[in-house]
């Protein structure tokens, strides 16, 4: 079993992958004034308790954006930490991994995103690298 931590969705959630299937997802905050850093310990510990991930767990992955500043180093350092006690690989998704799986033949293609702290960007491809844009309005 595998624990995704997206950070850098508008809603920061777990994800428990089993068998390449998202097997549960679980919202950390619900409400726009709660912080990720206050609730990311307590939504593990009870993913924990329900699905023993001590003992099932094999890999984490972790998106590292772009995104919140906040939201991607809070993120982090969960994550390494579960890698460092837990002695578990970690692997990472950025927005360039996302765009290149989608990005299959050679027809121009954006991709628009939200961060978690309602930051909005474009992502396309120009000169062959991956361009981020902020969208202002």
């Amino acid at each position: 079993m595998f624990l995704f931590l997206d950070v850098a969705s508008p809603i920061p959630e777990f994800h428990l992958i089993n068998d390449k299937k998202i097997i549960n997802s679980f919202k950390i905050i619900y409400k726009t004034n709660q912080k990720l850093s206050d609730l990311i310990v307590p939504t593990y510990l009870d993913i924990n308790n329900t699905y023993n991930l001590s003992k099932n767990i094999k890999k984490l992955i972790i998106t590292i954006g772009p995104g919140s500043y906040t939201a991607l180093r809070v993120g982090a350092s969960f994550i390494a930490g579960l890698s460092h006690s837990m002695r578990l690989p970690i692997s990472v998704i950025s927005i360039s991994n996302i765009y290149q799986h989608l990005v299959v033949s050679k027809e121009n293609i954006g991709i628009y995103f939200e961060s978690s702290n309602d930051q909005k960007y474009f992502s396309y491809k120009k000169n062959s690298k991956i361009v981020y844009e902020k969208v202002e309005n």
